[in-house]
């Protein structure tokens, strides 16, 4: 840990000079923007990401991507909530900084050993051509013009440099979940592959995951929510589908795993509820 804390700020004098230190591991800068997002949650998600089949499934396929398409410094964590995705991230002993706005979910994080930035995303903050990775996991949904985001992200990397992407997938599971949650939108493989080539990528790697909850999303929450049998309004409503019996979750996990291998050798799954990409900054 303490090896990584050391890589993640030499890195971030170089690709960030002008951040301030708050503390040990915590940095800022003067922009504080709002979120999409509904803030409340962090705390109520911090206390299910180690159990959570969903959470630990999800880390363990980005994890998967990143070990076959690995970066070459560390990987700043766009939006990364909590840490938990950098926390796994660090479990394949990939170096990670997590760039987080929410003052609670920063503070989650930095708890949890990570080196923090609490900021809302700038580009301008970071110097142009200097970051070789970045993730955005589960993050572009809640920004309204995902193109000109992606193409921010686009300025600051270095050329060839690596952005591993999740999204939530298919616009016909939209439910009263992804309102509450802040989505505008959820994606198709086509969709996310056109909005990572306008935006100046090459795709390296996209694929669907979750592929067997496609059939209990829509059953469970799209159609309720067409329906108006369902409507999410509070936290504790948008994570019930977290809090499944501990020998639920462990099956799930274990029947889902047979996306790992799958995915490790370079194919796709044609659907999922959430598709996951890599992408390359293109040199043209």
């Amino acid at each position: 840990m303490v090896e990584h804390n050391i890589v993640e700020e030499k890195a971030l004098f170089e690709i960030a000079p002008g951040l301030k230190r708050l503390q040990e591991r915590l940095w800022t800068t003067e922009n504080m923007g709002s979120v999409s997002y509904p803030t409340a949650a962090h705390a109520r998600i911090a206390s299910l990401e180690t159990s959570s089949f969903w959470f630990r499934h999800r880390n363990r396929v980005i994890g998967t991507l990143i070990n076959k398409y690995p970066p070459e410094g560390p990987l700043l964590d766009v939006g990364g909530g909590n840490g938990s995705v950098s926390l796994a991230l660090r479990r394949y002993g990939l170096s990670t900084i997590v760039l987080e706005p929410g003052m609670d979910a920063s503070s989650i994080a930095h708890a949890r050993g990570l080196t923090v930035i609490r900021a809302t995303f700038n580009a301008e903050m970071f110097v142009e051509g200097s970051v070789s990775a970045i993730g955005i996991f589960d993050v572009i949904e809640h920004i309204d013009d995902d193109l000109q985001f992606l193409r921010d992200l686009r300025k600051m990397m270095s050329r060839g440099g690596l952005l591993y992407v999740t999204v939530p997938a298919l616009m016909s599971l939209w439910s009263s979940d992804d309102q509450f949650a802040g989505h505008y939108r959820r994606y198709s493989r086509h969709s996310l592959r056109q909005t990572l080539l306008s935006a100046g990528f090459e795709i390296v790697a996209l694929s669907g995951f979750f592929s067997l909850l496609v059939p209990l999303v829509f059953l469970f929450r799209t159609l309720p929510s067409a329906f108006g049998s369902r409507k999410v309004e509070d936290v504790d409503k948008a994570l019930d589908h977290h809090r499944s019996e501990q020998g639920t979750g462990a099956l799930m996990e274990r029947i889902l795993s047979f996306e790992l291998p799958i995915i490790a050798r370079g194919h796709a799954f044609p659907f999922g509820t959430s598709l996951v990409a890599v992408a390359r900054k293109s040199t043209n």
